[in-house]
């Protein structure tokens, strides 16, 4: 495959788990810069918007966005009522999402991984996509596309995150895992604008 060699690995784990739409998407998100559009201005709005996403991967929320998005109505997406401006994130990003998305399933196609399964350059086999709504298989594919790029929580407050190359990270502010504490300080607990 045409890709990085940890993306590419992801895309064959997602057909061999058979999850190979979430594998996709995931590998598209991954490789997309500047999602935000502008971030919230009221603490409280930051706090719905980090509810109402989920709560255990900034990825996995950009993937239900991504996949809301394509699920809302061209009235909605006019109006301001699409997943995208409620969640503050820009709609160019999801179009190129989209974009990548087709590349990357045209080059699994190319290569052979659709088999005998149906599927053509424009859609993947249906038996290729038993478990892609599993939330654990979509863990499992963020972890290898992410090789080498996890951290997890340390310390008796778990605010402090330990990386590869860093011991003493903390996360974004705007992040749905955030929990108000950020870069710079701020109360536990509080928003990500204390």
């Amino acid at each position: 495959l045409p890709v990085d060699p940890v993306v590419g690995r992801m895309l064959i784990l997602g057909v061999l788990l058979k999850a190979v739409d979430a594998a996709i998407t995931i590998a598209a998100c991954l490789s997309t810069q500047d999602f935000l559009s502008a971030l919230p201005t009221r603490p409280e709005t930051m706090t719905v918007v980090q509810n109402s996403l989920s709560g255990t991967s900034d990825v996995l929320a950009l993937v239900k966005v991504y996949e809301d998005w394509l699920g809302s109505s061209e009235i909605e997406r006019l109006s301001g009522k699409d997943p995208a401006s409620r969640f503050f994130i820009s709609e160019g990003a999801l179009r190129l999402v989209s974009r990548l998305r087709e590349q990357l399933q045209f080059a699994l196609y190319r290569q052979g991984f659709f088999g005998g399964g149906g599927g053509s350059a424009d859609s993947t086999p249906a038996s290729l996509n038993t478990h892609g709504d599993d939330e654990n298989v979509r863990c499992a594919l963020i972890c290898a596309g992410t090789l080498g790029n996890i951290a997890h929580r340390v310390g008796a407050d778990g605010i402090e995150l330990l990386t590869k190359g860093v011991s003493n990270a903390r996360v974004h502010p705007t992040s749905v895992v955030s929990d108000g504490v950020g870069f710079g300080g701020g109360a536990a607990g509080g928003t990500p604008f204390s």
